[in-house]
C-alpha cells in the first residue's frame, strides 16, 4: 500500500510538472501564432491602403490630364493669322481650372506624393489662372464697354499682347505636366517612389 501511495504522489507531481510545461508552450505558441497573423493582416492592411491610395493617384491625374489637354487645345485655337499677322483669340469659354481647384480645395492633392509631378501640374495651372484672369478683364472691356482705362495703348491691345506673352510659357508647362502625368500613369511605382 505504501507503494501505492508512492506512486500516486509521483504520478500527481509528473502531471503537474508535464501539465505546466504544456501550458507554457502552448502559450507561447499560441502568442507567436497571433502575433504571426497580425503581422501577416497588418501588411494586407497595408497593401489594400497602398492600392487604394495608387487607384485614387491615378483617377486623379486622369482628370487633370483631361483638363489640362483641355486648355492646352484652347491655347492652340486662339492663335490665329490673318494676313500673315499672327493674332490671339479670346473664346468666352475660356481655360478652365475647376478640377484643380476642387482637389486643391478638397485635400485630394495629397494622393500624389511625387513632389516634382505636383510642382509641374501646379506651375501649368499658375499659367492657366493668369490667362483666365487677363481673359476675363478682355472680355469685360470688350462686351461691357466704358469701363475706364489708365493705359495710353487701349486695354484690349495690351491684354492681347500679355496674352501672347504668356502663351508659350503657358503651352510649355501644360505639356511637360502632361508628361509627367502620362509617365506617372504608365509607371506608378516609379513615381511613387518620387
Amino acid at each position: 500500500m505504501l507503494s501505492d501511495c508512492g506512486f500516486w504522489q509521483d504520478f500527481f507531481a509528473n502531471f503537474l510538472s508535464d501539465l505546466l510545461v504544456g501550458a507554457a508552450l502552448g502559450t507561447a505558441l499560441a502568442l507567436w501564432l497571433d502575433k504571426r497573423q497580425r503581422k501577416e493582416q497588418d501588411r494586407k492592411e497595408e497593401q489594400a491602403r497602398e492600392q487604394e491610395a495608387l487607384l485614387r493617384k491615378a483617377k486623379i491625374l486622369r482628370l487633370l490630364r483631361s483638363e489640362l489637354e483641355y486648355n492646352h487645345d484652347q491655347l492652340l485655337e486662339s492663335e490665329t493669322e490673318t494676313d500673315g499677322i499672327p493674332k490671339r483669340v479670346v473664346f468666352v469659354n475660356g481655360l478652365r481650372d475647376e478640377l484643380w481647384s476642387a482637389f486643391s480645395d478638397g485635400g485630394e492633392l495629397e494622393w500624389i506624393r511625387d513632389l516634382q509631378l505636383l510642382h509641374d501640374i501646379s506651375l501649368a495651372y499658375h499659367y492657366i489662372r493668369r490667362i483666365i484672369y487677363l481673359e476675363k478683364i478682355y472680355l469685360e472691356i470688350r462686351y461691357y464697354p466704358g469701363t475706364p482705362s489708365a493705359y495710353p495703348v487701349p486695354p484690349q491691345e495690351e491684354l492681347i499682347r500679355r496674352l501672347r506673352q504668356l502663351d508659350p510659357d503657358a503651352k510649355s508647362s501644360i505639356e511637360e505636366a502632361l508628361t509627367q502625368i502620362n509617365t506617372s500613369l504608365v509607371y506608378p511605382a516609379a513615381a511613387a517612389t518620387g
